[in-house]
């Protein structure tokens, strides 16, 4: 299984380096050796819970993967089963509560050429651009795939919406602002060229990336630098910055940029510190990336969309319980837009295991401002 965890590395890792998630899935961590074969399995179930405002919702899912590893090709499957959830907005059409994420072949020419074709995942810098499924081909240069490029169509119905830790709400993405709901496969088109490279440990990349949409309101040209630097005393910064060119000769720019540092004590534990902010145009033209699927709190996600978002979140894991991470979580609404406040959030995440394979997470939301409410959002995940 070697060679399928260092694909996901190289491709995730060293070409991509995303801001991970409080929710990503350690499932291709996790995949089970069939009989002694080249043939891989994993099966994660899921269990949540959601008290908005006094309602009650409950739901349960699951994710299944089959990875076969050939001398040069890996076949990669992944499917979902999330089932229609709660959405506050008017019902729209409906989706299949299957979800087919991953259908795909990576095969390796050689150490410094490869390919993936079919349907993939795609991430780049801090998730602000491109962070989502498409279904096409992409191609990998160099040793740590630091070069790739590729074409294809958006997968519309593997979306990520921005909501992907959320699985409560929006899952067949009704009103949303990408017009997912009145779009069909093949609507949207994209193609992308992308290069990163390291300098005495500081990550750089460069991202070209174009969105064909049967909406004008989508079509446009994307620039995007991003970058992963070690500053003094060991904090570091994840940032991005992107330029969005519209067919209709109108420009927009998106920031993102992540300050952080881990404190570690051996009496104490480990205290994780994040100073986040989030910036999309709405001037001249609304930033609008597509494919980006970056966001800022466990309720009301804001995205660069919102307009200009700052926050702070601290983790502290005990030195006495190390299974145990307590979070807190504060962000700001700088421009106040209908239907758009601050957040107040408080987590704990629970791992029963030392390979994270059984994962409780609660986390308690408020928020105020334009509108007010509260949240209580359980997730229970387990891998078999």
């Amino acid at each position: 299984m070697s060679k399928i965890i260092s694909a996901i590395l190289l491709i995730f890792v060293f070409n991509n380096f995303i801001i991970s998630k409080d929710c990503p899935s350690r499932l291709y961590n996790n995949l089970h050796q069939f009989a002694k074969s080249n043939l891989y399995y994993g099966l994660e179930l899921k269990a949540n819970y959601y008290n908005v405002d006094g309602d009650n919702y409950n739901f349960l899912g699951s994710s299944f993967v089959l990875t076969y590893e050939g001398d040069k090709t890996i076949y990669n499957f992944e499917m979902r089963f999330e089932p229609k959830k709660y959405a506050r907005h008017k019902e729209g059409t409906e989706r299949s509560p299957f979800k087919f994420r991953m259908i795909n072949i990576d095969h390796s020419f050689s150490r410094k050429f490869s390919i993936i074709a079919g349907r993939q995942e795609i991430s780049y810098g801090n998730g602000l651009v491109l962070d989502d499924f498409f279904d096409g081909l992409s191609v990998y240069l160099g040793k740590k795939k630091r070069i790739s490029a590729g074409l294809g169509i958006y997968s519309i119905y593997s979306a990520k919406e921005a909501l992907e830790c959320q699985k409560g709400f929006f899952n067949n993405y009704t009103n949303s602002w990408k017009n997912l709901n009145n779009s069909d496969w093949g609507d949207i088109k994209m193609g992308y060229l992308k290069y990163s490279f390291r300098i005495k440990k500081n990550d750089i990349g460069f991202l070209l990336l174009r969105m064909q949409s049967n909406d004008p309101n989508f079509s446009s040209s994307i620039l995007s630098f991003s970058s992963k630097l070690k500053l003094f005393s060991k904090w570091k910064l994840n940032s991005e910055v992107a330029l969005q060119y519209f067919d209709e000769s109108k420009l927009a720019y998106g920031v993102s940029s992540e300050l952080y540092k881990s404190f570690r004590f051996k009496s104490i534990g480990n205290i994780l510190t994040k100073i986040r902010y989030l910036y999309g145009s709405s001037t001249d033209a609304m930033f609008t990336p597509l494919f980006g699927n970056l966001y800022i709190g466990d309720r009301q996600h804001y995205s660069a969309r919102q307009g200009s978002i700052i926050g702070g979140e601290l983790k502290y894991t005990p030195a006495f319980f190390k299974k145990g991470t307590l979070k807190l979580g504060y962000f700001r609404n700088l421009r106040k837009l209908e239907s758009i406040s601050d957040e107040f959030d408080l987590g704990f995440e629970l791992n029963l295991t030392k390979s994270k394979k059984i994962r409780l997470l609660t986390t308690y939301s408020i928020w105020s401002g334009v509108t007010e409410g509260s949240q209580i959002m359980t997730n229970l995940r387990i891998i078999l």
